[in-house]
């Protein structure tokens, strides 16, 4: 637990997390920037670390990228092999999600570290050789909804990813506490009226159909807007 970065996402959860503190929305953006950080090599814990290995293993990663990127756009420039090329893209991102993991796995002897940092390319390849990583991976975030498009880019997006869950828990309890007061007042009026069980049993789950439905429009228009999420580059 101590070897980065999961050393440095324990250390936030023990800032906020206590037998006596809870902070809620801390944890929510700290584990949220864990993941996004952990799924763009990029721009995340691989691009930031100092350390000379995992320098060496991104510059291979974006060699390897380049390469994909040629086959891809030779294949779409000739004319034989360009009605095939949507055959091809999902094997070469396939073959890229074995290349990631590998590169991260090597080991760089004779390179001394730039700093006193450790590597974070040995936990970096135990992700990155995981199924689930790699389905993902294949898939090309088409299944992703715009939201989680944008916090895993959250630093395109300049967002604070603290104030955006902070917003979003505040949406949720306004939200929250005037559905419960509608409910209530719906309650009263049937209790006022005095109508048959059956009766009450239907108005009620009339009025809860219609309470769910302005809880959810009112959450969209409570929840902050962020601008569309530009498609994920090629990885």
């Amino acid at each position: 637990a101590a070897l980065p970065p999961v050393g440095a996402l324990v250390r936030q959860l023990q800032a906020c997390a206590s037998a006596d503190r809870f902070d809620e929305t801390t944890v929510q953006a700290a584990c949220m920037q864990f993941v996004a950080d952990l799924v763009d090599p990029e721009a995340g814990f691989l691009a930031e670390s100092g350390h000379s290995g995992d320098v060496v293993a991104l510059q291979k990663w974006r060699q390897l990228l380049s390469f994909e990127e040629d086959v891809r756009l030779r294949c779409e420039r000739d004319r034989d092999v360009a009605p095939h090329a949507h055959l091809l893209r999902p094997k070469l991102r396939e073959s890229l999600s074995h290349s990631l993991a590998s590169v991260c796995a090597e080991h760089t002897p004779g390179l001394a570290p730039s700093s006193r940092s450790r590597p974070v390319g040995p936990f970096l390849a135990l992700c990155y050789a995981a199924k689930p990583f790699r389905e993902w991976w294949a898939s090309d975030g088409a299944s992703l909804r715009p939201e989680v498009r944008t916090c895993l880019r959250y630093r395109e997006h300049q967002l604070n990813l603290a104030d955006h869950v902070g917003d979003h828990k505040r949406a949720l309890d306004a939200v929250e506490t005037s559905l419960f007061a509608e409910v209530f007042e719906l309650e009263l009026e049937l209790l006022d009226d005095e109508p048959d069980e059956l009766q009450a049993a239907a108005a009620a789950a009339q009025a809860a159909g219609k309470v769910a439905k302005a809880a959810e429009k009112a959450a969209e228009k409570a929840l902050p807007q962020l601008p569309p999420p530009p498609p994920l580059p090629p990885p």
